[in-house]
């Protein structure tokens, strides 16, 4: 996942208040990810990257469904900025069959 400070150039950095993920919960805890380049904000235009590995339950339904949400306030300001995300994955359904005649 790729968070990015799209604010205008004026913007004081944006700070981190929450990021969670549907599945994994909250990617504010290093116990929650696998990498990640977000410090505690982001200056304007900067980006961050946070990856995890997940397994996919056995029965999951199909798509399977995720959604992150970030929530963040302009440093110094108490206004929310916030982004969420939406994306699903089709599960391949493995099948076959023979027929002898």
């Amino acid at each position: 996942m790729v968070i990015t400070n799209d604010s205008s150039s004026d913007t004081p950095a944006l700070v981190f208040d929450k990021i969670s993920d549907s599945l994994q919960g909250d990617l504010t805890d290093a116990l929650n990810y696998t990498s990640s380049t977000c410090g505690t904000s982001l200056e304007w235009d900067e980006s961050c990257t946070i990856a995890y590995g997940y397994d996919v339950p056995e029965g999951a339904s199909d798509p399977y469904p995720n959604t992150v949400t970030v929530e963040t306030h302009p440093n110094g300001f108490m206004n929310d900025i916030d982004a969420t995300a939406s994306d699903s994955v089709n599960l391949f359904q493995p099948d076959i069959s023979v027929t002898k005649a």
